[in-house]
């Protein structure tokens, strides 16, 4: 949001990509596929992949994507707006008590698998080697730790995010839609806390704060009570408003500008049929005239 005295002058919202780590994956899948054919190709490098973590702020592509987008959008407004006052709203999360609200001084240190071999020996002893679906134990009952969340899907190694079955109960088709399992797993997944928005908005905080030395930054609760104040609905645009210090609003836009980012180049990597195997040569097509533009489906 841009305000001048008791006016916003301008508001905007802007989607980020969400399509970075699927886009990676599917190139390894490609990458990997080549590698294994019979097809002269380049070797695969292994000396490439230290450079930026030296540093120490090497990041994941797809959180490197949303952090490096952040402050880019920051800086474009930054630079058509004279002499700015910069308020930027940062979170702050201790991720290890909103696991267990209880953990209190070394326990950070020691954490839930303190004394255990591995995770494996800790969810089945805290499930008492027990199949958590038919409740079956003793001699005889093969028992293996399975993902209430599968790691494909966003799920992690966490303790709560893992469970013990039996080998009977851990089948293919229990698996599939209207399985056991499956329906067991989808009244379960919700127990099951992802902190993913936690972990970015804490890496996203440090970064921001190094970019931005001169800015004014405040929290969430801060925001809350003072966007309250100012009667304005809950939305991500009015919380700009209220981070602002606008005290009274006398003239608000009636539009509001949605900006939804979309990959630029869409490489061949990326499409099942690469252009060298292709009958008729693309000798026209540009990369950034592959993809079709578009924002909420228009």
């Amino acid at each position: 949001a841009v305000v001048s005295q008791d006016k916003v002058l301008h508001q905007s919202e802007v989607e980020l990509r969400q399509d970075v780590h699927t886009n990676l994956y599917t190139r390894k899948i490609y990458r990997r596929g080549r590698r294994n054919r019979k097809t002269r190709y380049r070797q695969a490098r292994f000396l490439n992949r230290v450079h930026g973590k030296r540093d120490g702020l090497w990041l994941p592509p797809s959180v490197k994507s949303k952090v490096s987008h952040n402050i880019a959008w920051i800086k474009r407004y930054l630079a058509v707006l004279p002499n700015p006052d910069l308020h930027i709203e940062v979170g702050k999360f201790d991720m290890a008590k909103m696991v267990n609200p209880d953990i209190s001084g070394k326990q950070y240190q020691e954490g839930s698998l303190k004394d255990w071999k591995n995770y494996e020996y800790y969810v089945l002893a805290r499930d008492e080697y027990t199949c958590q679906l038919c409740h079956k134990h003793g001699e005889g009952v093969k028992l293996v730790v399975h993902h209430i969340v599968y790691r494909s899907q966003g799920g992690t190694d966490r303790v709560d995010n893992l469970i013990t079955l039996c080998t009977n109960c851990h089948t293919t088709k229990n698996h599939q839609p209207g399985g056991k399992l499956y329906k067991w797993m989808k009244a379960k997944k919700k127990v099951t806390k992802q902190l993913k928005g936690a972990t970015f908005m804490n890496i996203l905080r440090k970064r921001i704060m190094t970019t931005f030395p001169e800015a004014s930054f405040q929290y969430g609760s801060q925001t809350y009570v003072e966007r309250k104040n100012l009667l304005l609905p809950k939305g991500h645009f009015m919380d700009a408003i209220a981070i602002s210090g606008i005290k009274p609003v006398g003239q608000m836009p009636e539009t509001v500008t949605m900006i939804s980012q979309f990959r630029k180049k869409k490489r061949s990597l990326h499409e099942a049929t690469a252009r060298k195997g292709r009958k008729q040569p693309n000798m026209s097509s540009k990369r950034n005239e592959k993809n079709t533009k578009y924002a909420c489906g228009l």
